[in-house]
């Protein structure tokens, strides 16, 4: 099964291939839209990032995740640092990270970018940026394939708690169960019990 570094190795082999300085990969599918089938995750594929929203860049020799300020967290847990560079939308988007490098050919799946962003991004990179459609797309499309067949099942439970263990580190959340807490996996290691008279904790433990 391909890793994050090989999966991006891939793919750069592909951009020197054809000449591609800077790819472009969303996380939408052909329809916009936010939560995907497992064939649509393209996002998820390239970077292990599980969050609903998002688009990564890949480039000859640095790769980059952008997410808004739901992610932040989610982003630093879930992917490599040593393949991407984490940035929030208000600090850098992906249009300004292109222009930022002067990008000479940028590519991307036109089945899935908007036409109205692609039209957006031309007229901001202007003529010395070649923007160009599904270029590689086919040829990432294979590497999904291989990698979603090797995929083991997971249960909902232990997925529901991989969920949970970025998620009880955000301060203003707090979860709780009763007594099949174990069985369920509701409680994480960032969890801290709620007890009477300390109340700064985020899990309760109650009854039924």
């Amino acid at each position: 099964m391909l890793n994050t570094s090989k999966k991006i190795a891939e793919i750069r082999k592909l951009l020197i291939k054809n000449k591609i300085d800077y790819y472009l990969i969303p996380h939408s599918d052909e329809y916009q839209n936010e939560f995907l089938p497992n064939y649509s995750k393209r996002l998820e594929w390239i970077s292990n990032f599980t969050g609903s929203a998002g688009d990564v860049i890949v480039g000859i020799k640095e790769a980059y995740l952008f997410v808004d300020g739901r992610y932040t967290i989610q982003a630093q847990n879930e992917v490599n640092k040593g393949q991407y560079k984490i940035f929030n939308y208000t600090k850098l988007t992906p249009l300004n990270l292109l222009r930022s490098k002067k990008a000479r050919n940028v590519g991307f799946e036109g089945d899935i970018q908007p036409y109205f962003k692609i039209k957006s991004y031309a007229k901001s990179l202007g003529k010395k940026t070649n923007l160009i459609p599904d270029t590689i797309s086919e040829e990432i499309e294979e590497l999904k394939k291989r990698y979603i067949k090797n995929l083991e099942p997971m249960a909902t439970r232990k997925s529901s708690e991989k969920f949970l263990e970025i998620a009880s580190q955000l301060s203003n959340l707090i979860g709780g169960s009763a007594d099949l807490a174990g069985s369920n996996n509701t409680k994480t290691k960032n969890h801290k019990i709620i007890l009477p008279g300390k109340f700064n904790g985020n899990y309760i433990h109650y009854g039924v």
